[in-house]
């Protein structure tokens, strides 16, 4: 095992822990970082790891090489484009 596929397994516990409190966006891009950290096969680690699916890693991975940012209080989701229910309701 190289010595960045071990420092994947060291995080995996530590990721498991992290994952389930953070938004959508973030399960992305922290996976991500860990796998970028780790560099060639860090995504087949940290996927291994902490059982994220390969995309959602490598997504995120892909997002923070990119540079990409919603900038802070971006959200996670589009709005939709359908109107509120209480705008439906007559008056």
């Amino acid at each position: 095992m190289s010595a960045n596929a071990e420092f994947a397994d060291r995080m995996g516990p530590e990721l498991e822990l992290l994952l389930p409190q953070l938004d959508e966006r973030s399960r992305r891009l922290v996976p991500g970082a860990v796998a970028r950290a780790a560099g060639d096969g860090g995504i087949t680690a940290v996927v291994k790891a902490t059982g994220a699916s390969w995309r959602t890693v490598a997504n995120g991975a892909g997002e923070l090489a990119s540079g990409q940012d919603a900038g802070p209080g971006g959200s996670a989701v589009r709005a939709a484009g359908a109107r509120s229910w209480r705008s439906m309701t007559r008056s």
